[in-house]
């Protein structure tokens, strides 16, 4: 996880930065127009996303933090303790550069699909996150953890599908 910031998520974003500079001065508007649609796709989807998280979190009975993955991804980036600053602030970066990226990456391949492909969207995130991440979760919050994130994303992929569909363009063929 340490070498996740230095050697994907960094690199990844610049990459995304002058990939969408070049579209733009190359006039490829449907890889410009996509590639902006998923960035904000990505931000909607990722407030949603965390704001039913929180409303789950304190209205259904469940015992488990919704934002402890911020902690513990920051903690094992760092390697630094689950309270420090600085691993809170890793923890909540990486969980917005995943969000604006799964985005981006939905725009790329679905564009403007019906708003149901992006459901599937998050359907598939959460089967992804539930083979690796349950293994850094306490067992008595795995439930709570299941239940939270299973609504969670089926929110992002609901409102990433819903956004791509309204604004992404259409490619044309010749």
């Amino acid at each position: 996880m340490p070498y996740t910031v230095s050697f994907l998520t960094l690199p990844g974003l610049v990459f995304l930065v002058v990939m969408t500079v070049w579209a733009r001065r190359a006039d490829r508007m449907l890889l410009f127009n996509r590639l902006i649609v998923g960035t904000m796709a990505g931000a909607l989807g990722l407030v949603a996303y965390d704001l039913v998280r929180l409303i789950a979190q304190e209205i259904l009975p469940v015992r488990s933090d919704a934002f402890a993955s911020m902690q513990i991804f920051g903690a094992l980036m760092t390697r630094l303790g689950a309270n420090s600053h600085v691993a809170l602030a890793a923890g909540w970066a990486y969980h917005i550069t995943n969000g604006l990226t799964f985005g981006i990456i939905y725009a790329l391949l679905a564009g403007p699909a019906r708003w149901r492909w992006g459901l599937a969207w998050g359907g598939a995130l959460e089967f992804a996150m539930m083979v690796v991440y349950p293994s850094l979760m306490h067992p008595s919050s795995i439930s709570g953890f299941v239940t939270i994130s299973v609504i969670g994303h089926a929110v992002f992929g609901s409102v990433v599908g819903v956004w791509c569909e309204r604004h992404a363009m259409r490619a044309t063929h010749t």
